[in-house]
């Protein structure tokens, strides 16, 4: 199932228990979102900017307080769906998220 996130209300129709697969999350300014309100293990961002993740990674999750979510990253130019976890699909490019 894809969602498109939308800022403006606040409100996740997501499940807490999916998985979120997000393609292009940059620095996280919508999978800080979704990190919170998902179950811990749930979401993977996958981007082709290093610096990009290393901002999400080293300066939103923990500014944040996401660290126990454990949300992981993948650095891709080419959004292989070979590198992807098992049973992953990606749902679209663009910051396009998939809740599998």
């Amino acid at each position: 199932m894809v969602y498109d996130f939308d800022d403006s209300g606040g409100a996740l129709n997501v499940p807490a228990d999916r998985r979120v697969l997000e393609c292009g999350c940059g620095a996280l300014r919508a999978g800080v979102h979704f990190i919170s309100h998902l179950e811990p293990d749930r979401y993977w961002g996958l981007d082709v900017d290093e610096l990009s993740l290393r901002a999400a990674i080293q300066y939103e999750v923990p500014v944040n307080g996401l660290v126990h979510k454990r949300p992981r990253f993948l650095l891709t130019d080419s959004f292989e769906h070979a590198r992807l976890p098992r049973g992953a699909r990606a749902g679209g490019g663009g910051g396009v998220l998939a809740a599998l």
